[in-house]
């Protein structure tokens, strides 16, 4: 039995259907991992930022004592 033009209409319909699904599934799944990304990012900027503040901190204490030790009467 050979295809008929309506077969092959529907069968061409539904392809492009299919594969307009798998494109924007891919474009969400982008997305979720894009904002998953960044996410991240922004975590280790926010601690890198409290590891170089802790560490400032530490450094102007013992700066202080330092003076005090040495300046001190």
């Amino acid at each position: 039995m050979r295809p008929t033009k309506e077969m092959i209409l529907e069968t061409k319909q539904l392809v492009n259907e299919t594969d307009r699904t798998i494109k924007q599934i891919i474009k969400e799944n982008d997305l979720e991992l894009h904002t998953i990304r960044n996410k991240e990012e922004d975590e280790k900027t926010i601690h890198m930022i409290l590891v170089y503040g802790i560490a400032i901190i530490i450094v102007l204490i013992l700066s202080y004592q330092a003076y005090r030790f040495f300046f001190s009467e």
